[in-house]
């Protein structure tokens, strides 16, 4: 009686095991189909890339260990006479009109028409009489002119006013020659040369 009540118990719980079973392989496809979905779409997010989109009109060069270094278009321009050589200006609107050029770089082509002492001279376009002058201080030992010599200055546009000129500068001027220039050039343009070039002058 005993077998038989095992054997009773037995063939009632068995659809259960069986469903137990069924169910467990159904939840394994399930997620054997999740898997299979997901795994696409990482594959496509690894491979997902960034562009970057350049001006044309820019060359992006990439030095290593450096940040990329733009390079300015072909179109870009730079004004000429700008930098170290000073603005290449008009001699006479710089003699007839100084304001405007007051505390600037400036690059004037010119004639010495006189050596006024060892570092300081005058300069004028032409040697036409009553032609606009400029005094040029030199303060650096700069290459000695001659008269009548062509030359090309570059330097700061200043009021000639000697007490702060010689406050700025050991000029090493002797008295006669302060007194020379304080009675004809006070307040009158000057400028005080970074550089003196020879210049070619055909015959």
């Amino acid at each position: 009686m005993l077998n038989r009540f095992n054997k009773t118990s037995l063939n009632k719980r068995s659809p259960l095991v069986r469903g137990s079973s069924l169910f467990g392989k159904v939840n394994g496809a399930i997620a054997l189909g999740l898997m299979l979905m997901v795994l696409p779409a990482c594959d496509a997010t690894d491979q997902t890339t960034t562009t970057t989109t350049t001006d044309p009109g820019t060359d992006t060069t990439m030095t290593p260990g450096t940040d990329p270094t733009i390079t300015p278009s072909p179109g870009t321009t730079t004004t000429p006479g700008m930098g170290t050589t000073g603005m290449i200006a008009d001699f006479e609107e710089v003699a007839e009109n100084p304001n405007q050029f007051m505390g600037q770089m400036v690059t004037l082509n010119g004639e010495v028409a006189e050596v006024l002492g060892p570092n300081v001279f005058r300069i004028q376009e032409d040697q036409l009489i009553g032609g606009s002058d400029i005094i040029v201080i030199t303060t650096d030992g700069q290459m000695p002119v001659m008269e009548d010599s062509q030359v090309q200055v570059t330097g700061e546009v200043r009021q000639l006013v000697l007490t702060e000129i010689e406050r700025d500068y050991d000029l090493g001027w002797d008295d006669t020659l302060r007194t020379e220039i304080e009675r004809e050039y006070t307040d009158r343009p000057a400028i005080v040369a970074q550089s003196i070039q020879p210049m070619m002058t055909t015959p």
